[in-house]
Order: structure tokens, then sequence, then C-alpha cells
């Protein structure tokens, strides 16, 4: 995950953005140890278009969340330390795979049903659980009806057969 790091100074208005910085010391902290990161140059393609001097790509080796803060300190003329300093909450997950039919396809005949299930995907956002919920896209709705069913781990699905015909979901 790149995240956009931006540092903005003052000269005069609007303010302005510098257009590198991943050569500064910047320090980093994750609240989780699953979670490591580092400072790379922007991959934005042009100045103009630039929104970041820098990018902070984080990556997870375990399912989990974590509080990333990105830090730089510097001496001002006298000598006193300023520390600029920003956090954001990010999160991983297993990416979204079919277990039941394993293949992801399926074939069904007109008025029949059968239960697709996949594991994995994001998980409810943990700042804001109450937030969490499922988007279930179906190519073409006349050619089946998608009811959730329960499931402790999975995703489930009833799938019921309208017409003859493909579609995605």
């Amino acid at each position: 995950l790149a995240l956009p790091l931006n540092l903005l100074f003052s000269a005069g208005i609007p303010l302005m953005s510098f257009t590198s910085c991943a050569s500064l010391p910047f320090t980093s902290f994750h609240s989780d140890s699953a979670f490591t990161s580092s400072i790379t140059p922007s991959t934005q393609a042009t100045p103009s278009t630039q929104v970041s001097c820098a990018e902070v790509e984080v990556d997870s080796s375990l399912v989990s969340h974590s509080k990333v803060t990105v830090s730089w300190s510097y001496p001002t003329e006298t000598g006193e330390k300023v520390t600029l300093e920003d956090s954001v909450v990010v999160a991983s997950y297993s990416p979204l795979v079919p277990t039941s039919p394993v293949t992801g396809e399926t074939v069904l005949a007109i008025d029949s049903d059968r239960l697709v299930a996949w594991t994995g995907g994001p998980q409810a956002w943990p700042l804001k659980p109450a937030n969490y919920f499922k988007d279930l896209q179906i190519g073409d709705q006349t050619l089946v009806t998608v009811t959730p069913v329960s499931h402790n781990s999975l995703h489930v699905y009833k799938v019921t057969c309208l017409a003859i015909g493909d579609t995605k979901i």
C-alpha cells in the first residue's frame, strides 16, 4: 500500500508543496509489528499532477490493522527541535477467493439454487466496525437472485437461477 506523504510550506497563498522529500530523515512507527514501511520517492507521473513529495510503502505479514506514524525532526535557527508528525490507521486483509465452488464458476438450471461462498476480503474497519457492509454486485439481475446467508467466517450467498444466460456476481 502506497500512502502519499506531503509537506507543505508557506510561501504566500496558496500553500506550496515540496516536489521531492523522500531523502529527508523520516522515521516511521507501527502500533502492530506485523507492519513494515519504507519511504520512497513519489510515483506521481508529473510535478503538475503531484499530490505527494514521497510515499510511505506499507506492507503487512498478517491480517491486522495498525496505526502508522511518520515523523521528521529538524532544528530551528535557535537550535530548538521541531517535530512534524502525522498518523493514519491502515488495515490488511487476505485476498477474496472463492471457496464454493472453488473454481468460482457454477451452472444452474432454471428455478434451482446453490450456495456460493468466498473467504478473505476486507473485514470490519477497527475504528468503526458498525459501518462495515458487504457489497455484492450482480451482472444481470434478470438471470439470478442472490440472498445473503449468515456464516461465521465465510461470505455466503444463496443464488437462484431465474432464466437462461451468463452473468457474474
